[in-house]
């Protein structure tokens, strides 16, 4: 159709007939080759016309063909276009004006796709206009209109017209007050910040603070505390300077009597508090005291209230709010602005504005001062439950949600590292007033507050300690059981919110006690657990299968008396059958959701599990029905795991039936022929558990099917699927004996592999999987020979022939034999301590003879590690010259050898500590021209190692009387061990002083008290050398190597402690010396400003240690920490020197570590600590850090700015163009012909990857509207390079579906 065909059919009478041929142009208008040619100017006439049709579907698609039509006319007729509309909105008809914005902000939207030059040109003739209509026009209607324009083209186009910014601010600002549309004109107005620059943005800000200081009007001055709030909530971080001075006058019309019955303006005043509280987190600090104190007093101002008539008004307040409340469960959220203003009428008396501002703020409080979480106890916590009893539902829904949020924090803090008997002292004495209060207002509340009440109790539950909720069972139990059958009870959401709570209930706290009012309710519970709702049906089932656990501990309980017991148990006989009968009802229901099958077959599997004793005649058909799940691939998964909680379950029932047992044998062995790898792994634990408990109702057949699938599965390609088919194996041998010879034949030397398989498989299980089934092959066919019917013909020495052969055809040890030399020697060490006594003297005169001759280094080494295993366990302190020939091997010139040797005397040491420690402190006195303290150092960290391991012994004094009489021998001689400790303390061996660290660091661990003394000691004691030097120096001798030499030992010395202190925090719960540091720590942290970078680098090891496992013991100490942290990440140039090696040089700079250090410490800290996000210079740390010539730091580096722009954005777009050049020079690294890229192919994509993804999350934030620097960044270094553009897009992709997966 022609475009004059179009226009003629356009004007047809039939409504039809225009919608239809503006459909078809809009659908020629998206063809891009489709031209209008000499008609434009008509058709554009026409379209504009018709947005003002009678017919609404001809209006909207007129509106999307002028839309369309601004991407195909030329500048002339956009222009046109533009003026059009806009002089319809301004001067046209009144019922025509909201379709003609709409049209106006559709062709906005559509410059898009022109280029910005014609944006700006038609902002600058069109903005003028709309911003008259504000300014002039009489009609509100117009003025919403015009600000809805504005609001949408800032949104779009603002950061292109910067000129235009400061009339769009001058008049939105002065119009505010006259405007009834005044909550469009703020949230525009709060959005421009955004967009401007710091002159113009702090001129908004003084007129804001010149008319709260001297205009009077309260409607004029509420306006603008709440577009400062708006202002707040947008650009936070940019009010930082005139905060203040916000915040002072705010605070001062609120204490002003003047204004105390002003309601509305106070809670204007208390919604700018809590938009600043969330939004300009760091900078309100100084003022949370105040804005506490005056959200306390004004939290219960209620001047209309008669105190007399509590008992009648206040509750018929609540019971009327009831329908609001239910129909309010099914509304969409409001804005929070909204909110203040929409809960209620105006004709309703509104001193709730206040009280529920108040709330606000200290809700925000809360939600973003968790540190705080202490003071609230102290000064909120009782304010907050007097006002549990509040008379309007929507404020106390809020007092509810803020006591919830202070539970929730009390739960995160309770759940950190540091013990805080405190908090939870705190905890306990608030418990009895919340749970009176609340039961109290419970029969009276509306729905909304008794599902708030539900939601409080269950947070209350989870931030108390154990069982201490026991004494108000009555209470909550009445009001629990009142949710299950009063007015409300058919309301899904507060059912479930009341089950939840129980169910939380049941698990913190043992009511076995009280089950009998508990089994009361089963008849109930029998309707939720059958409901059509599927949320009510799991929480009921889930609430089931925790009563069972409760019957089980009753039932475990040896202490009642043997009368009592048969009374409790034919008791609890019922309970169970009961209980089994309820669960059973939707277990074996085939029809039910797969979500509620799943869990019901989870209950099920715990009911047998917990009550199996009380069930036995059910059990059976309990196991066909699960057997039959066990067929359908929905629910194979759950039955097989389900099944296996069955079998392990330590009752005294057994499974009766060998058809079950062979029919479940059967089917699990076809499993693990599936593809589906969790259904091979949890077949796998099935089969472990069955043959362990029903080995017996097995056959040869299915036995058989299973070995040879084993061997299938014993490869180091899946090491979970094969270190199950291990300890199967395992099993198989030590309960069937038919099973030997198939599994020697078969299985044996696939284990064989395992133990020689690459380093990186022995990380996992596998290993003492394979020594575990090498052990039960001694075990039960090599020892039980003699009392087998058909013994196997095998030898102990045959079974570890094939290790000793592989050792014997290795001539030197390969960088990845070391950890396949360790594994044999493992075995072969684990297998000779339950060997024969012949077998275990055979082999260790044999390992003895290797030592002596030293036949090849291999052999050495393994002999010396399985001498090692065998003397950690037993005492071989009787060959008496085992010591000796060990101590030899020190000589020897093979590292690994001498490493070894090490190894091995150190837990033959542990074996007899009276025997070989007195012998190992004695080599540390012998002086010889042979110096063995580094081998002498690793035998000692090999004894402490042992006794640090086996640290929390003293809790089991009967079966750890061993372990502790070697540790009180050890301490015995801890001055001894002391002394040579810091003997070598100043070694010139870096490595040597590296075990001297942690074995003293491991030593504080065991004794605190004693070593941190020391420490602090010896590291203020260091005079003695300084006054040595100074001799030196007056001297003026030629002695300078013996100064450099002490200044060494001085240096080595306090490196050597300090950098003990990593090694004493190291372990991962709380011990003494964690507090004992925490107390001393600004004795250590003082290193910092020492002038030697040796010194400072140990001081960042310590504290990257405690940032990243235990913060606490720094946090105090955080501003004096961050200011020397990030002077270590600048470079120091006096630290940068070269090495010449042949014809090339090379650059060392021995700063980088310090670096490293405090980057990453700082990256840790970030997660933990506010204070960093204030610091000033943070940004130029990260500058440096990008910037930095090596790439570990600029990984590092680039993960704190990610963290950065995710927790201080607005930091970040202040001072992004800083950032962008560095963030280029990254981007470029992947060309750097330099020889250290070339080396780190992988770590240079992972910096380009890092680089990339922090460029993601700033596009993410819309930076690219608002800095045209960085858009053209991303255009030319991004868009323009095909590569670069594609790993974006791949990172935008990734990104988006962790998000949705998340989400």
């Amino acid at each position: 159709m022609s475009i004059s065909d179009m226009i003629k059919q356009m004007e047809s009478i039939d409504y039809d007939v225009r919608f239809m041929v503006l459909h078809d142009l809009s659908e020629e208008l998206v063809d891009p080759k489709f031209q209008i040619g000499r008609k434009a100017d008509e058709l554009i006439n026409k379209i504009l016309e018709l947005i003002s049709d009678s017919s609404g579907d001809v209006q909207s698609m007129a509106i999307d063909c002028i839309k369309l039509l601004v991407n195909k006319v030329n500048d002339t007729r956009v222009y046109k276009i533009f003026k059009f509309i806009t002089e319809k909105i301004l001067y046209g008809k009144e019922e025509f004006r909201d379709v003609y914005t709409i049209a106006l902000k559709g062709v906005f939207s559509q410059l898009e796709n022109v280029k910005k030059s014609l944006v700006i040109k038609v902002a600058n003739k069109t903005i003028p206009n709309i911003l008259e209509g504000i300014r002039s026009s009489q009609s509100s209607e117009i003025k919403s209109s015009c600000i809805g324009v504005i609001d949408s083209f800032l949104r779009l186009y603002g950061h292109l017209v910067p000129v235009l910014h400061e009339k769009i601010q001058h008049v939105l600002f002065v119009s505010l007050p006259t405007l009834n549309v005044t909550r469009t004109a703020i949230e525009t107005l709060s959005f421009l910040p955004s967009l401007t620059n710091d002159p113009l943005f702090f001129k908004l800000l003084d007129s804001i603070i010149e008319v709260l200081e001297n205009n009077s009007k309260i409607l004029e001055n509420r306006v603008y505390i709440q577009l400062m709030a708006a202002i707040a909530k947008n650009v936070g971080s940019r009010i930082d300077s005139k905060l203040k001075k916000i915040t002072g006058l705010l605070i001062g019309y609120i204490q002003n009597e003047k204004y105390k019955e002003k309601v509305d303006l106070i809670d204007s005043i208390f919604y700018c508090f809590e938009s600043f509280i969330l939004n300009c987190t760091f900078q309100i600090g100084k003022f949370i005291d105040t804005i506490l104190t005056i959200s306390l007093k004004l939290i219960s101002y209620d001047p209309y209230y008669n105190i007399d008539s509590e008992s009648g008004s206040d509750f018929t307040g609540s019971e009327s709010m009831s329908e609001e409340s239910e129909s309010s469960l099914e509304s969409e959220e409001r804005s929070e602005l909204e909110e203040y203003e929409e809960d209620y009428s105006e004709d309703d008396e509104t001193s709730w504005k206040i009280r529920r501002g108040s709330i606000k703020c200290l809700l925000a409080l809360i939600k973003t001062r968790p540190e705080l979480v202490n003071v609230y106890y102290e000064k909120v916590s009782n304010t907050l439950i007097s006002r549990f009893s509040e008379r309007e539902d929507y404020v106390k829904l809020d007092i509810y949600e803020t006591y919830i949020q202070l539970l929730q924090q009390t739960r995160i803090k309770l759940q950190g590292f540091s013990e805080n008997e405190e908090l939870k002292k705190e905890v306990l004495k608030v418990t009895k007033p919340v749970i009176n209060s609340l039961h109290r207002e419970f029969n009276n509340s509306s729905l909304k507050s008794r599902i708030k009440i539900f939601v409080l109790l269950t947070e209350l539950v989870k931030a108390s300690t154990k069982d201490s909720l026991l004494p108000f069972f009555d209470k909550l139990f009445k009001d629990f059981k009142s949710a299950l059958f009063d007015k409300f009870s058919n309301n899904s959401q507060y059912s479930a919110s009341a089950i939840l709570f129980f169910r939380n209930y049941l698990i913190y706290n043992n009511l076995s006690s009280n089950l009998i009012e508990i089994s009361s309710l089963f008849e109930i519970l029998n309707n939720y657990i059958n409901s059509p709702e599927n949320q009510l049906s799991i929480e009921t089932l889930k609430i089931c299968s925790q009563i069972s656990e409760t019957i089980r501990s009753l039932s475990n309980n040896e202490e009642k008396e043997k009368d009592n017991q048969i009374i409790e148990k034919n008791k609890l006989n019922e309970i169970a059958i009961n209980l089994f009968d309820m669960v059973n009802s939707v277990f074996k229901e085939q029809k039910k959701d797969t979500e509620v099958k799943e869990i019901s077959i989870i209950v099920m599997s715990s009911l047998i599990y917990n009550l199996g004793d009380y069930l036995e005649n059910r059990i059976e058909e309990t196991l066909n029905i699960l057997f039959d799940r066990m067929k359908i691939e929905t629910t194979r998964v759950i039955s097989i795991k389900s099944l296996k909680k069955i079998l392990e379950s330590g009752s005294k029932w057994k499974i009766g039936s060998i058809v079950i047992i062979e029919n479940l044998m059967k089917e699990l062995s076809k499993y693990l022929l599936k593809h589906n790898r969790v259904v091979r792994q949890y077949s796998l634990i099935a089969l472990i558990e069955i043959i362990k408990n029903y080995n017996e109702f097995g056959n040869s057949e299915i036995f058989t099917r299973i070995i040879s699938v084993l061997s299938n599965f014993i490869t180091d390609q899946d090491p979970l699927i094969a270190n199950l088919s291990l300890q199967l194996g395992q099993v198989l041998v030590l309960q069937n004996p038919y099973t030997h010879e198939k599994i020697v034949d078969t299985i044996v030397e696939k284990a064989f592999n395992i133990l020689i398989s690459p380093m990186h498989f022995q990380e996992t299980n596998l290993v003492s999987s394979a020594i575990g089934l090498y052990k039960a092959i001694v075990q039960e066919i090599i020892i039980k020979k003699s009392t087998l019917k058909t013994p196997i013909d095998l030898t102990f020495s045959e079974l570890i022939e094939p290790m000793v052969k592989w050792i014997q055809g290795k001539e030197n040890i390969k960088k990845d034999d070391q950890g396949k030399i360790k594994a044999l020697a493992e075995c072969v060490s684990e297998l000779s301590l339950i060997a024969s006594s012949d077998d275990f003297n055979t082999l260790l005169v044999s390992l003895l003879k290797n030592l002596k001759e030293k036949p090849s280094i291999p052999i050495v080494t393994f002999s010396l590690y399985s001498i090692a295993r065998i003397g950690s366990k037993k005492d071989l302190s009787s060959y008496k010259k085992l010591k000796t020939i060990i101590y030899r091997c020190f000589a020897h010139i093979s590292d690994d050898i001498k490493i070894a040797a090490s190894y091995c005397l150190g837990n033959i040491a542990i074996g007899n500590l009276k025997y070989f420690l007195h012998y190992v402190l004695k080599q540390f006195q012998i002086k010889s021209k042979h110096n063995f303290a580094h081998e002498l150092m690793r035998t000692m960290k090999e004894i402490i190692d042992y006794f640090i391991a086996n640290l929390n012994t003293d809790t089991d004094l009967e079966n750890n009387k061993d372990i502790l009489n070697k540790r009180k021998y050890f301490e015995s001689h801890l001055e001894q061990i002391l002394h040579s400790l810091f003997q070598n303390c100043e070694s010139e061996i870096e490595v040597t002083r590296n075990l001297v660290s942690e074995c003293i660091g491991k030593i504080a661990i065991l004794k605190p008290k004693l070593l941190i003394n020391k420490i602090i000691d010896k590291l203020s004691n260091v005079e003695d050398k300084d006054n040595e030097i100074k001799k030196i120096k007056l001297k003026k001798s030629k002695s300078t190597k013996s100064l450099k030499a002490l200044k060494n030992s001085k240096i080595f010395l306090q490196s050597t402690l300090l950098n003990s202190l990593k090694f004493a925090i190291s372990k991962d719960d709380i011990q003494k010396i964690d507090k004992l540091i925490q107390k001393k720590i600004k004795k250590f942290i003082i290193y910092l400003e020492n002038p030697d970078y040796l010194i400072r680098l140990a001081t960042l090891a310590f504290l990257n240690t405690a940032a990243r496992k235990k913060f606490w013991v720094i946090g105090k100490n955080i501003k004096y920490l961050l200011t020397h942290l990030l002077k270590e990440t600048e470079i120091n140039k006096e630290l940068i020197g070269s090495v010449e090696m042949g014809q090339f040089n090379y650059k060392i700079d021995e700063g980088l570590e310090n670096r490293k250090l405090a980057y990453d410490t700082l990256n840790l800290m970030i997660l933990h600590c506010n204070e960093l996000l204030k610091v000033s210079g943070i940004i130029d740390a990260v500058k440096n850090g990008i910037e930095d010539p090596y790439i570990e730091i600029n990984l590092i580096t680039l993960d704190l700015f990610i963290k950065l722009i995710q927790f201080r954005y607005d930091l970040i777009r202040v001072n992004i163009n800083k950032l962008i050049d560095p963030l280029k020079k990254s981007l470029n690294k992947s060309n750097n012909d330099e020889i250290e890229y070339k080396q780190n192919v992988s770590q240079n994509e992972e910096l380009i990857n890092s680089a990339l993804k922090a460029i993601y999350l700033l596009n993410k934030s819309n930076i690219s509207k608002n800095e045209p620097k960085f858009a053209d960044f991303f255009e030319k270094v991004i868009n323009r390079n095909v590569e670069l553009k594609k790993q974006y897009q791949l990172i935008v992709k990734n990104s988006s579906n962790q998000e949705s997966k998340e989400f």
